[in-house]
């Protein structure tokens, strides 16, 4: 492709000779601001005939608005050098005001002599046909129609014209048809249009790199960021935790286990309480024993109205024997064998509401020494998680917290090595975590007030950090540390208010919208459907997009 720049006071026949001189098909022709060219349409008309009869495709490059709309209206493909993106677009929006008469058949007269002089360099055989803007050209520089002569239609028709179709037979009737087809598609495109419109407007804004290297505080005492002393406000939080789990014996040992449960232990004698010593059995219906595992005192009695409503207490008891038949439960009544022979025997009484476990004699999984050593390193890794999880899921805004303002103590650490039944030993776990951070955003302002004069108007894009010398002091509620930061800056925009100012607004006023923002590199503004020459009224339906 040729680039051709032109001078603001370059004549049409110039312009024209130079386009067809060139050897490419394809021609960029740039031109200036404020270029004679515009005083009058018919420049572009000549244009585009003579590029066309030479088949060349000529692309008309200008920042001068009414010269990209004269050239579209004249179908001359236009495109601006800010927004360009792919296919130059047509800018049509925006017509033209008048033209001069006697310069413009100036021009056409020269112009044609030109077209003369090109003819004899090509066969008349290979000439092409010419487009219908050529016929207006020369129709214009035609004088009126004398009384022998038709007068040329107009567009669209004249009245006589039209008097003459709709007297045809059936003219009439495929008339109102016509133009109720019309109607209906011209509702249904505004519907369209009004209903489903959408726009995107794609910006690229220039980006200057930006990077600082600095120490800064986090200090819980500070309300606000000082970027003098490079001190801002820290937050410090505090959160407990606890967890059970089950982890694999991979052990073996042959054991011998007594049964173990719960036993509440009924009083129906008397309002007095009585005393039972450790090891006291009870028996089941089938003669299974159980003994206290310490010695309580059973409350006595409520006697209400002459009737007695019995207490109770709860005890743990174990088996008087190890293996897997005490394992039982639930168990209704167990009866206290000392008391046999006596008034008390049969109104102290317990029950099993719950089932006796952990009877067995025989090979069974135990822990080794490294199943409980990994165990706890696990439930220190799976409590250290939910705590982390713990405290960002109730945070109100974004903090960061680096690496090292962190400190986790472990409170308990209780291993059961009795496994289960499905040979699973359990860890108990509690821990407390403690953390120093501060706000992201005041980190990114203090950033931004230190860039000073640069970062004016503008924001960071693509900040990233690294964190060293992370000291904390959580007697103080301090948090030293150094950051090395990488960006951005470009220019800070409010996308919601932009998307207000370009709804309902043409191509063109969106346009003249965007020349006002600093740092724009390129834009590109889309509507849907294809015929929409506005934007939507609604905002909410304008996307805007800052590559």
């Amino acid at each position: 492709m040729t680039k051709i720049s032109i001078d603001k006071n370059d004549h049409i026949t110039e312009i024209i000779e130079k386009v067809l001189d060139a050897k490419d098909s394809e021609i960029t022709l740039v031109i200036p601001k404020q270029s004679a060219l515009k005083s009058s349409g018919t420049n572009f008309r000549l244009l585009g005939r003579e590029a066309a009869s030479a088949s060349k495709r000529v692309i008309v490059e200008s920042v001068d608005e009414e010269i990209l709309s004269l050239a579209a209206k004249h179908n001359l493909e236009a495109v601006h050098p800010l927004f360009s993106s792919g296919r130059p677009p047509a800018f049509s929006d925006i017509v033209p005001g008048g033209t001069a008469e006697k310069k413009e058949e100036t021009q056409i007269k020269e112009t044609k002599n030109l077209k003369q002089r090109k003819a004899e360099k090509k066969p008349d055989a290979n000439a092409l046909p010419k487009f219908e803007e050529e016929e207006e050209i020369e129709d214009e520089v035609k004088s009126a129609p004398t009384a022998t002569q038709e007068p040329m239609l107009p567009r669209g028709g004249s009245p006589e014209f039209l008097r003459r179709l709709f007297s045809r037979p059936g003219a009439r009737t495929f008339g109102i048809l016509a133009v109720s087809v019309t109607a209906v598609l011209a509702i249904v495109a505004w519907g369209t249009v009004r209903v489903f419109g959408k726009g995107e407007v794609v910006l690229r804004l220039n980006r200057a790199p930006w990077a600082y290297q600095g120490n800064f505080l986090a200090d819980k005492t500070v309300k606000t960021a000082n970027p003098e002393n490079k001190t801002l406000p820290g937050e410090v939080f505090t959160t407990t935790r606890n967890s059970v789990q089950l982890f694999p014996a991979s052990g073996k040992q042959n054991v011998s286990k007594k049964a173990v449960g719960t036993l509440t232990i009924y009083n129906e004698f008397s309002s007095a309480p009585q005393a039972l010593v450790a090891s006291t059995r009870f028996e089941t219906p089938d003669g299974k024993l159980f003994r206290l595992d310490r010695a309580v005192t059973v409350p006595g009695a409520k006697v209400q109205a002459g009737t007695i409503a019995a207490s109770e207490i709860e005890v743990s008891v174990t088996a008087d024997k190890a293996g897997a038949e005490h394992n039982l439960g639930p168990v209704a009544r167990l009866t206290i064998p000392g008391f046999a022979g006596s008034p008390k025997f049969g109104k102290f009484y317990g029950e099993l509401k719950a089932a006796t476990t952990g009877g067995f004699v025989g090979e069974k999984p135990v822990p080794t020494k490294g199943d409980i050593a990994a165990a706890k390193k696990k439930a220190e890794e799976v409590l250290t998680g939910a705590l982390e999880n713990n405290l960002l899921s109730g945070l109100p805004e974004p903090f960061t917290f680096p690496a090292g303002s962190r400190e986790i103590t472990f409170t308990k650490m209780n291993v059961n090595e009795d496994t289960d039944a499905q040979g699973k030993f359990s860890v108990f776990a509690e821990a407390e975590l403690r953390v120093i951070g501060f706000r992201d955003s005041d980190l990114r302002s203090m950033l931004s007030a230190l860039a000073g004069p640069d970062a004016e108007g503008k924001e960071f894009r693509d900040l990233e950090f690294v964190y060293k010398e992370v000291t904390p002091d959580f007697n103080k509620g301090e948090l030293r540390f150094g950051v090395s930061a990488e960006g951005t800056l470009v220019t800070a925009l409010d996308t919601e208010k932009l998307a207000r100012d370009f709804a309902g607004k043409g191509v063109h006023e969106i346009r003249r919208l965007l020349l006002g923002i600093p740092g724009l590199e390129g834009a590109h503004v889309s509507l849907w459907p294809s015929w929409a020459r506005r934007a939507p009224g609604n905002a909410d339906r304008i996307t805007i997009v800052v590559e």
